[in-house]
This record gives structure tokens, C-alpha cells and sequence, in this order.
């Protein structure tokens, strides 16, 4: 079963393209689902935590982050995930920053493009 859940995890991870954004965010939510089930399923004395770490240390949170999906970035927090956690690319925290300056800046040369004209 693990192996199916990190398969799922990389390639949710690996898609980071806009044409694959939307089967790579299914894959990722059929990850939370499958942590779901799993720790309802087994009476284990630590649950499956939803800080699993995929290629890159990036975490589930972290793919949720990426792919701009707020829904499931709360489902991972209110499970327990680690906005902090560090990856390779940084906390989840400061990636979601960084693509806010990018979302901020592209607006700003929007504006100015369109002034412009």
C-alpha cells in the first residue's frame, strides 16, 4: 500500500505543467483521501501523518501549496501537517510566499502594460 501512496505522491509532484495541473491535483487529493482511510482503517498507536515526504522533501502540503489548491492545503493543516516543515524548495510556508510576490508582481506588469497602451 505505501507504494502506491508514494507513486501517487510523485506523480502529483511531477507535474507541474498547467496542461497537467488538474490530473496531478486529482492524484493528490486520492493521496489525502488514502491517509484518510488508512488511519481510519488501522488502530495503529501513531497515525499516518499527512507530513509525508515525496522527491525533494516536498510534502503533501507543499504539492497542495504549488498547485494552488486552498481546499486541501486546510484539509492538510487540520490533519496535523507542518506549514514549516523545510524542503529542498523551502517551508510550505515560504513557498505559498514567494508565489504571492510572483501572482503580486505579475499583476503589477499587467497594470503597467495595459497604462501603457
Amino acid at each position: 500500500m505505501m507504494n502506491v501512496l508514494f507513486k501517487l505522491l510523485a506523480h502529483a509532484l511531477s507535474n507541474p505543467l498547467a496542461s497537467k495541473r488538474t490530473n496531478a491535483c486529482s492524484d493528490l487529493s486520492k493521496v489525502i483521501e488514502w491517509v484518510d482511510r488508512f488511519n481510519a482503517e488501522h488502530w495503529l498507536p501513531k497515525k499516518l501523518a499527512s507530513n509525508i515526504v515525496g522527491p525533494k522533501s516536498l510534502s503533501l502540503l507543499h504539492a497542495a501549496v504549488i498547485f494552488q489548491k486552498p481546499i486541501l492545503v486546510r484539509k492538510l493543516v487540520l490533519r496535523g501537517a507542518d506549514p514549516y516543515g523545510r524542503s529542498d524548495q523551502g517551508s510550505a510556508v515560504s513557498v505559498a510566499m514567494t508565489l504571492m510576490e510572483r501572482a503580486k508582481e505579475k499583476l503589477i506588469s499587467e497594470k503597467a502594460k495595459a497604462t501603457a497602451s
